[in-house]
């Protein structure tokens, strides 16, 4: 069975740039935010980070999609990773119905993304919005897939900074309308993300389940990839190697993520000693530090 690395916690965290990096590696696949593929496979708005729209893609045109889910569907793999679905899949109240549609579903496309590059890895950043805090423990429990769960933390103050100063992707992209209390969901979406992937991680035990600063990568990208290396076996150091040279990663054919998929290709960046927070509006690093500094200087921040 291929194992699934699930990318795990709040958006802006750097997941798209991990994901590039170990999708170069030869046995892995990354794939990008895969839980939002039905919806953005009809989209002509949204489309792969090669440019091209879904069912035109080198990667994407042969998964068995010219016709999208039906709504039925669609509707049932959202309610089933939701948080509110969370208990009835710690509970087992899940009709074996619903759970033979996810599984079926899930096990197609995992096996699809695995078999074209014959990888032993796939990687999803679907990350723990509000929409998918519950996904991984879906594919784990329902979809009986070999979920190992990755869960990037980056500094609250970073990501607050760069959702209010940069913008929300889907709201630069012009899929969406920048929200009027972008600060209040920024602060709480990150708190709650992060715990909620911490209590839902640690139930699948300490061999399926990591805890990595996104600022502890870009430091020390080898002790990173290492330990990720164990965590679901793979051959670290061709990546590590590739690093050291300073070598181009391909942003290969994600779904979803920042923006940085529609460069063709990037480098890994030295990590900055920049302090965070100083582009942020008074209210907004009050408002964060009421809701998140304890959690911040949990993960040793400052």
């Amino acid at each position: 069975m291929t194992k699934i690395l699930y990318i795990a916690g709040y958006g802006r965290s750097g997941s798209t740039v991990l994901n590039i990096i170990l999708g170069n590696h030869s046995s892995i696949t990354s794939v990008g935010e895969l839980s939002f593929l039905p919806e953005d496979w009809t989209n002509h708005h949204r489309v792969c980070s090669c440019g091209a729209p879904y069912h035109a893609c080198e990667f994407w045109k042969d998964l068995d999609l010219d016709q999208p889910p039906n709504p039925q569907l669609i509707q049932l793999l959202r309610k089933m990773e939701k948080l509110s679905f969370v208990p009835r899949i710690l509970l087992g109240l899940v009709k074996d119905k619903d759970s033979q549609a996810y599984r079926a579903y899930q096990e197609k496309l995992f096996a699809y993304a695995a078999s074209r590059a014959e990888s032993a890895v796939v990687v999803d950043s679907s990350k723990s919005a509000r929409d998918t805090v519950g996904r991984f423990l879906a594919l784990r429990r329902l979809a009986r897939q070999d979920v190992y769960v990755l869960h990037l933390v980056r500094n609250g103050l970073a990501t607050m900074e760069s959702l209010l100063v940069t913008g929300s992707n889907w709201a630069i992209e012009g899929h969406v309308q920048t929200s009027k209390w972008a600060g209040l969901r920024a602060a709480f979406g990150w708190v709650g993300a992060n715990v909620w992937t911490a209590l839902l991680g640690r139930m699948l035990g300490p061999r399926r389940y990591l805890v990595l600063r996104y600022e502890d990568f870009l430091a020390d990208p080898s002790k990173a990839l290492r330990a990720l290396s164990r965590l679901c076996g793979f051959e670290a150091e061709e990546l590590i190697e590739r690093i050291n040279r300073d070598e181009w990663f391909s942003t290969g054919h994600l779904i979803g993520g920042n923006r940085v998929r529609f460069q063709g290709k990037i480098r890994l960046e030295k990590h900055s000693q920049r302090r965070y927070g100083d582009r942020l509006k008074p209210w907004h690093r009050f408002l964060f530090a009421i809701a998140g500094g304890g959690l911040n200087r949990y993960y040793g921040y400052e």
